[in-house]
């Protein structure tokens, strides 16, 4: 989904406060976005980048989690977390 702060440069972004905590939420979301583009060397401007960012959040990231049962959960952690 777009936030309204998907137009905005990176300078006006970086510059911007936001004034309340929806505000902040979406703020944080779209940081986090642009953060995942510099990292992946993608184009936060571009629509192609802002869908795979939600494909991979969608399966690895925290939406993936929550969607997943108790004991589907705890077979992850524990795969993560064994010597």
């Amino acid at each position: 989904m777009k936030s309204r702060f998907f137009k905005m440069s990176q300078a006006a972004f970086a510059a911007y406060s936001p004034k309340n905590e929806l505000e902040m939420e979406e703020y944080q979301e779209e940081a986090r976005f642009r953060e995942w583009c510099k990292e992946h060397g993608e184009d936060p401007e571009a629509e192609e980048s802002r869908e795979s960012y939600e494909e991979e959040e969608t399966n690895h990231g925290d939406a993936a989690w929550n969607d997943m049962d108790d004991d589907e959960r705890q077979g992850w952690e524990h795969n993560m977390n064994k010597d």
